[in-house]
């Protein structure tokens, strides 16, 4: 049987953004889910604060599809 796959949408996730209650649930959440079985992807919309901490958004993008 194939895993169900999750798209995770957020705006803001840790270590990227400030660690938050948001940012802290945004990171552990997708994990869980994983671990539960389900293949997750994790989509964050702000590009420019990822490439502001020196990661390769198109690595990122290339590990999504």
């Amino acid at each position: 049987m194939e895993k169900k796959k999750i798209l995770f949408i957020t705006q803001e996730i840790f270590p990227f953004s400030p660690k938050t209650e948001i940012s802290s649930t945004a990171r552990r959440l997708p994990q869980v889910i994983q671990e539960a079985g389900k293949e997750i992807r994790v989509f964050t919309p702000r590009l420019d604060l990822l490439m502001s901490v020196g990661i390769n958004y198109m690595k990122l993008l290339d590990f999504l599809a």
